[in-house]
């Protein structure tokens, strides 16, 4: 298996690591909850937002200007594909969940990139 990759505007993010601490399952649900005066509840499902979350620990300095790039052009809520395994063909869209992330500082050489999260696009 091969790391990730993040396809946007016609430019491959080839991941140098992979993404860590993403949870099993990321999806929140949109409901509308009325009670009456009589105590009577009602419940109206809308809809399930499904979400990809991880941090990038390790971003290498040969990187940096890639993933600043990408997130310049996901912060204009564009949609990209992302492959869990750069060598296989599926892939899922998704837009960018979270407009303030920038890279930061870890050790010479090195920068991470904590809290990215990601919505599926239905």
């Amino acid at each position: 298996m091969s790391f990730p990759k993040i396809v946007f505007n016609a430019v491959t993010l080839q991941f140098s690591y992979p993404g860590r601490n993403a949870p099993d399952r990321d999806s929140k649900a949109t409901r509308q909850i009325n009670t009456a005066s009589s105590g009577v509840t009602e419940q109206i499902f809308e809809r399930r937002d499904t979400f990809l979350e991880f941090d990038m620990d390790v971003i290498p300095d040969a990187d940096a200007a890639a993933w600043n790039a990408f997130l310049d052009w996901a912060d204009q809520g564009n949609q990209f594909d992302y492959y869990p395994d750069a060598a296989v063909a599926s892939f899922t869209a998704y837009t960018l969940e979270n407009n303030d992330l920038k890279l930061k500082y870890r050790s010479p050489g090195t920068w991470s990139l904590p809290g990215i999260i990601f919505r599926k696009v239905v």
